[in-house]
């Protein structure tokens, strides 16, 4: 889906439902996750071949980016940074532009995405590179790339806060328990995203609110992925 599909379709009544745009957003921030995970590990890496970050970093912001390896399985749709930033600009809509948090997550994606947008051109006019390695001013801008994705990462969890009555937020994120665990830890829930529930409590919730909606077939997916 291209970004002027996304945004046209988020101008749609499901536009306006912040649950539906949370988990959409769940999962645009784990993909960016993975990628940039794999970026630092080869920017990181004195003997790493540069031929392979800069299609990464295309990933992120580009509708149509060609690997000259593939370096993921899970994940399906590139463009996932620009997405994430649509989302949150949409729920920002939604709320209003006084909501600190809402409104500072928001800044945090749009500074990261013109982090990008700079590196890409940087490598094309091949700013960052001496003798086929990252230069001084490479690594510099790597730093203020990270700087930008671990505010992400701390203020991402603060969204959900509010939403600890909504069965379908709270079964997504159930969903994807093992790459949060790998991201912010065993006690992801509590520490991070605020959950005032215990993982018990948080599997009763979700079997009754399903159980009376009448979606018993996904009971046994609710409590598989509410065994820690």
């Amino acid at each position: 889906m291209s970004v002027n599909t996304l945004t046209n379709s988020l101008a749609a009544p499901y536009g306006n439902d912040n649950a539906i745009l949370l988990q959409l957003a769940l999962v645009a921030f784990i993909e960016n996750f993975q990628v940039t995970t794999k970026i630092k590990s080869l920017t990181t890496n004195e003997n790493c071949c540069t031929d392979n970050i800069l299609p990464l970093f295309n990933f992120l912001v580009n509708e149509h980016t060609t690997f000259p390896i593939l370096f993921f399985s899970s994940i399906n749709h590139n463009n996932s940074l620009k997405k994430l930033k649509i989302y949150c600009e949409q729920i920002v809509n939604n709320i209003g532009y006084e909501n600190f948090v809402y409104q500072n997550l928001y800044n945090i994606v749009s500074q990261l995405v013109l982090s990008v947008l700079h590196i890409i051109e940087l490598f094309k006019e091949k700013q960052l590179l001496k003798n086929s390695k990252i230069n001084s001013y490479g690594q510099t801008e790597f730093s203020l790339f990270w700087n930008y994705f671990n505010q992400l990462t701390i203020f991402f969890p603060k969204i959900f806060h509010g939403y600890w009555d909504n069965e379908n937020v709270i079964f997504c994120l159930m969903r994807h328990k093992e790459i949060l665990i790998e991201i912010y830890g065993k006690d992801f829930l509590k520490q991070h995203f605020a959950s005032p529930f215990s993982i018990q409590q948080i599997l009763t919730l979700l079997l009754e609110r399903y159980s009376k909606r009448g979606f018993e077939s996904v009971l046994p997916s609710i409590r598989q992925h509410c065994n820690f």
